[in-house]
């Protein structure tokens, strides 16, 4: 089973667990298929709250295409409330005429209780944006518990 984490604002994990937000924008994916993408909040809950399950990795270099597949307010500089979470000024910041990559959300899961991954290690970082979950990790039985508690 490969895993991974993924670091996402609280207001974009509220997105896509409501099912508003249907794609995660990232510049570089995971290379591996992933079962599960874990959902860390960001600041100010630093927790993890849910996960993913990715659907197809597309990738685009044109906005237009994105806003045509996807969606989302043509209203420049407001927060989106369409799939992608984000409007095209801070699309276009962000991704800064790069590649980059939409991972399809086909499914959200969001936990009963959020797991603070410090309780098991206070050493544990967020990542920058994502990585592979390392199941030798003593995180690993919390999110094990956590989820059969929650099936």
């Amino acid at each position: 089973m490969t895993d991974a984490i993924f670091s996402i604002k609280p207001l974009f994990a509220n997105s896509i667990y409501m099912k508003v937000k249907t794609v995660e924008l990232r510049v570089k994916p995971p290379t591996r298929t992933i079962e599960r993408a874990w959902i860390y909040e960001t600041l100010p809950l630093q927790r993890i709250t849910g996960y993913f399950v990715p659907g197809e990795i597309r990738s685009y270099r044109d906005f237009d295409h994105l806003i045509e597949l996807y969606g989302y307010p043509g209203i420049l500089g407001t927060l989106a409330t369409g799939n992608a979470g984000i409007d095209r000024m801070e699309l276009g910041h962000v991704l800064g005429g790069r590649d980059w990559r939409a991972i399809e959300i086909a499914e959200a899961v969001r936990l009963p209780e959020p797991i603070d991954p410090r309780a098991a290690d206070p050493r544990w970082t967020s990542p920058q944006s994502w990585r592979y979950v390392n199941w030798s990790d003593p995180l690993n039985e919390m999110w094990i518990t956590q989820e059969s508690e929650f099936k």
